[in-house]
């Protein structure tokens, strides 16, 4: 395909998701030789959710106003990666994915990340080619394997010790201690925190981490928070009243694998300093007055102060 109009790179629109998405799919779906493309992944929203990730930069590459291409920028802490880096098969081979990762490292230099890596198919020597012209190298190789899953009898002969969704439960069921945060009701109606992770859970419907976690080893839980007690909704008191409620809850260790999380007072600079010295991604900071109100997302007293600047 010919054409003069020269490649433009910049950040991904909103209302570009959709026809990033089917880019995606298309790209991944004609290198893997599938019959139908644009089956790669249909049932998946592949873009969206991390275009709108606080810490990712979706970056798209447009000919004449038309996106032919795009890549996901990511960063975690000191450590940032990108991916799916994918460009309409029509403009394979004209530099495209060369003009988006040369955007990437500019994004990565910005973020003052230690280190950076990426996925690819060590099969193929264009792709691995590409990346080397950006300093990377291949490093480790990831088995990726299926296995094809069977119907479980004893489920299907008992329903009730099938897998569930936290989320899945209905208010009442969460106050009448039958499952909040995946911890067995300890008082008359109470629990510890409300979560909307996946619990499998026994016959009487209390969860079984241990076998969730298929025997790995016994799972230990961190418990930071107390929001509902013998029938009271408590976000309204303090967070240091309620924190000190939840201390005196939880049974002490190794009896119990629900752990208190500590905190520190007064003492923050210090423990920010001791955190950027063992190289940990951040701290989280709360007013211990601070109550939680109805209606936010998220409690306005929280900041999470990240750390990606080289020491």
């Amino acid at each position: 395909m010919s054409t003069s109009r020269p490649i433009k790179v910049g950040l991904l629109k909103e209302s570009e998701l959709e026809e990033a998405g089917r880019i995606v799919r298309l790209a991944f779906g004609t290198f893997l030789g599938l019959p139908d493309p644009l089956d790669f992944m249909r049932d998946r929203n592949l873009m969206t959710p991390r275009w709108r990730s606080t810490h990712v930069k979706v970056i798209a590459a447009r000919e004449g106003g038309r996106l032919i291409g795009s890549n996901v920028v990511t960063r975690w802490g000191s450590f940032g990666f990108f991916g799916p880096v994918t460009v309409l098969p029509e403009y394979w081979d004209r530099g495209v994915a060369q003009r988006l990762l040369e955007s990437t490292m500019t994004i990565f230099d910005r973020w003052c990340v230690r280190h950076t890596g990426l996925f690819t198919f060590p099969q193929s020597a264009k792709h691995v080619g590409l990346y080397q012209k950006f300093g990377y190298w291949p490093r480790y190789l990831t088995a990726i394997m299926t296995r094809t899953l069977k119907a479980d009898s004893a489920l299907q002969a008992n329903p009730a010790n099938a897998p569930a969704l936290l989320s899945a439960f209905t208010k009442s069921q969460c106050q009448e201690g039958k499952v909040e945060h995946g911890v067995k009701k300890r008082r008359s109606g109470g629990s510890v925190l409300r979560s909307p992770d996946p619990a499998r859970l026994t016959v009487q419907r209390c969860p079984e981490f241990y076998k969730l976690l298929w025997q790995r080893g016994q799972p230990v839980f961190y418990a930071f928070d107390l929001l509902w007690l013998d029938g009271e909704d408590l976000p309204a008191k303090p967070l240091i009243e309620r924190k000190r409620m939840l201390k005196r809850l939880l049974p002490a260790p190794p009896s119990s694998p629900i752990l208190y999380a500590q905190h520190v007072e007064r003492t923050g600079i210090e423990f920010y300093r001791l955190a950027c010295d063992r190289d940990l991604e951040s701290v989280v900071a709360k007013l211990k007055r601070r109550r939680i109100r109805p209606g936010l997302v998220q409690d306005s007293g929280t900041r999470a102060i990240r750390r990606t600047k080289p020491a």
